[in-house]
């Protein structure tokens, strides 16, 4: 046994110290002993290089957090008043570096259409087209919402129908044709079919606990 161990320590050196012959797989670079640091360091620089630029910030902040007032709580005048106050302002400013003409590249290249997208979203409307003509994609997300609920609630309509109890179906074509008036264009047809009818409907639900309407 004592052989055999033996035998197997001088194989294992002999491959040892040919692994150790052979070239790395990897050399791992030493940042520490290299002549430049690999970061650099800007601990006491300021953000942006002036004040100008610094007043900029505090108009594109201050412009961010009243846009984002304006979306959750509506349009006041006295909200329209500041905003209009900020924008001049923040027009002012570019016209000082003779960047009016290309705002989008400004933004870009300031990194504030980045930092403040709902500022950066106004301006870029405000050169492209006029405000009456621009869809406001909130509008549009707005409308498909009430397609939304108009698609959820006919769905649900039509699904009730099969059921024996219709007592709150006349609710249920109420809340419909809340629906249909958030639609507002191209549903006159379907409104005033609901209105033809939507008494007799209701008189019917509300005639016994478990009313039952026919297919027509």
């Amino acid at each position: 046994e004592e052989a055999s161990s033996l035998h197997d320590s001088t194989i294992l050196r002999k491959e040892m110290s040919a692994l150790i012959a052979c070239d790395p797989i990897f050399e791992p670079s030493n940042f520490i002993l290299q002549a430049q640091p690999l970061v650099v360091l800007r601990l006491n620089e300021p953000l942006w290089p002036t004040s100008n630029f610094r007043e900029l910030l505090t108009l594109c902040a201050q412009l961010a957090v009243l846009l984002e007032k304006e979306a959750k709580a509506g349009k006041t005048q006295a909200t329209e008043q500041n905003k209009a106050r900020l924008f001049n302002q923040i027009v002012g400013f570019l016209k000082q570096r003779g960047a009016e003409s290309h705002v989008e590249k400004f933004f870009t290249d300031t990194l504030l259409g980045s930092w403040f997208p709902s500022v950066f979203t106004e301006f870029i409307q405000d050169q492209r087209a006029p405000a009456e003509n621009y869809v406001q994609w909130k509008d549009y997300l707005a409308f498909i919402s009430v397609l939304n609920q108009l698609f959820v609630m006919s769905s649900q309509l039509r699904e009730d129908m099969a059921l024996v109890n219709h007592k709150y179906i006349a609710h249920q074509i109420a809340l419909l044709y809340q629906c249909l008036n958030g639609v507002r264009n191209g549903v006159e047809q379907y409104k005033k079919r609901i209105e033809s009818r939507f008494e007799e409907v209701k008189a019917t639900t509300e005639a016994s606990q478990c009313p039952q309407l026919s297919d027509n």
